[in-house]
């Protein structure tokens, strides 16, 4: 039978272990261990008298209560506070809507006042070509300046022209 003189004990990385530091310097006492009379849990039994029980849960009750209240106080302060957002969000999308909608009818008068001003200067444009009202092309013709009747031949059409 085969009896190794000396064993050597190799970790994972093939290091050699050193025994030494698992030895105990000495015994260590521990503290002790306490152990419960029996596994069931023991019931705690109040010894007040009823006038001291009914003051307990009356207070009880009362912390119970403000507790409560203080939190429906606390939702009711959330729940207005986002129904304000929300209202404000309305609001503003209103007013940008209202916004949005009066821009697009004055842009729409501006087009319809330019329309108008362009149909106007045509209307007077060609009254002033072929003016069935010739005095009064000739009136201010002649307040400008010019020669009147007499330059261009007149309104009648008289005159010595020279290609009549």
């Amino acid at each position: 039978m085969f009896v190794p003189r000396k064993v050597t004990i190799k970790d994972g990385f093939g290091m050699e272990v050193d025994l030494e530091q698992f030895k105990k310097a000495g015994p260590v006492v521990s503290p002790p261990v306490i152990v419960p009379s029996s596994p069931a849990q023991k019931t705690v039994v109040r010894m007040e008298t009823p006038e001291a029980k009914a003051k307990r849960l009356a207070e009880e009750n009362e912390k119970e209560r403000l507790k409560k209240a203080a939190e429906e106080t606390a939702c009711r302060a959330a729940e207005e506070e986002e129904r304000k957002k929300r209202e404000e969000e309305r609001r503003k999308k209103e007013e940008e809507a209202e916004r949005a909608r009066k821009e697009e009818e004055e842009k729409k008068r501006r087009e319809l006042q330019r329309e108008e001003e362009e149909r106007e200067n045509c209307v007077s444009r060609k009254k002033t070509k072929n003016n069935p009202e010739g005095e009064r092309v000739e009136g201010a013709v002649a307040a400008e300046g010019g020669a009147g009747a007499q330059g261009r031949g007149g309104a009648s059409g008289e005159g010595g022209s020279p290609e009549s």
